[in-house]
């Protein structure tokens, strides 16, 4: 069948959303660039916060009118997770709906669509790592995400991501290795590492946090040039990690290192582990260790709690 597929949300949806394609095209199934033209039309949604629901609803409503009328609807992604019940009541359109944990089923529940019967695949089991063997992008990239570990197990209060993704578990090093080298083979040459928590990475399945290391042997890849660093948490910056950023010159001079809030008390009641003098004193270790360091992070101004 042909299809169509739109992603909104953050790079992991996007990572999602090249390995669903590779699945379906494994299945013979064609990728067309235009809902009207499809037989399948898919929207992997993202349901963090606010506006991100809105946009994907929004979203979902446009496809309705854009697809063709005997067309198929499906809504995959973390607005799935949340409220699979109210898109499966109050959008009648939507034919199938898949959470982020049964993407390996996609090429069967679009098969069986024929049938006639809506259904909604939304498990909270966790899943297996899709292969990225089976990643397919639009082209050959020059950068793209590489995703090192899934879940959270941090539980912010203001966070609904370890009920949407689960319970956190790191990708085996030799894994994000291989497919490291394999893209870098093709063409890639910035890798930007993804998780909910990259800097964990490693503290289940070696009982120990290895994002140094990772890192170390990421730099041993001949062709790939650059690597980049997001989604860190702010009081597992160790020493050790900084010194490999410092040391290594294909770490760019950058970190993407959420605060969220400057006031103590309000770090508590979110259920953050920093501190202000913990988050200036790391600003600090970074601009001594990197001193032309660029860092990223984000803000709660309104944070309800």
């Amino acid at each position: 069948m042909k299809i169509f597929m739109d992603t909104l949300g953050c790079p992991k949806n996007v990572n999602d959303t090249q390995h669903a394609c590779g699945l379906l095209m494994a299945a013979g199934h064609v990728f067309v660039e235009n809902p009207g033209a499809a037989d399948v039309v898919i929207v992997n949604t993202c349901g963090f916060i606010q506006d991100a629901k809105r946009e994907s609803v929004y979203r979902i409503l446009e496809l309705t009118q854009e697809k063709k009328k005997e067309a198929f609807l499906v809504v995959t992604g973390c607005l799935s997770m949340r409220y699979s019940e109210e898109l499966y009541q109050e959008i009648e359109e939507v034919d199938l709906l898949v959470g982020v944990n049964d993407y390996i089923q996609l090429p069967r529940f679009i098969s069986e669509l024929k049938k006639g019967q809506r259904s909604i695949h939304c498990t909270s089991e966790p899943a297996e790592f899709m292969s990225y063997e089976c990643r397919r992008m639009e082209s050959e990239p020059y950068s793209m995400t590489l995703r090192i570990s899934e879940g959270c197990d941090n539980h912010c209060t203001y966070c609904v991501i370890p009920q949407i993704r689960g319970s956190f578990r790191s990708r085996p090093m030799e894994e994000i290795l291989s497919e490291a080298s394999y893209f870098a083979e093709k063409g890639c040459r910035e890798f930007i590492l993804i998780a909910q928590d990259v800097t964990l990475y490693g503290a289940d399945l070696y009982n120990k946090i290895k994002l140094p290391e990772l890192l170390r042997k990421l730099c041993q890849i001949p062709k790939i040039k650059w690597i980049r660093l997001m989604y860190c948490y702010e009081d597992r910056i160790t020493d050790e990690l900084l010194e490999v950023m410092a040391s290594e010159p294909k770490i760019c001079p950058y970190i993407d290192m959420p605060i969220q809030h400057l006031a103590d008390g309000v770090l508590r009641r979110m259920h953050r582990r920093s501190t202000l003098a913990s988050i200036q004193n790391t600003v600090r270790r970074l601009r001594e260790k990197v001193p032309n360091i660029h860092i990223r992070t984000t803000l709660i101004t309104g944070f309800p709690g």
